[in-house]
């Protein structure tokens, strides 16, 4: 893909990435609803604290 682009990964495939270019990439990773195995990790969402999971 080129950039800036966006692609919708369905929730049942999985996937990867890698950035074949010389430049450095950035990846936006956004989950909607959120996932709860990637919330629940300490440190690996820096703004965890803004979007608290929702209750039961």
């Amino acid at each position: 893909m080129a950039s800036p682009s966006v692609l919708v990964v369905p929730p049942t495939v999985i996937d990867t990435s890698r950035n074949v270019g010389e430049q450095p990439g950035r990846l936006i990773d956004v989950f909607a609803p959120p996932r709860v195995d990637f919330s629940q990790r300490d440190g690996l969402v820096a703004n965890a604290a803004d979007y608290p999971m929702p209750g039961p």
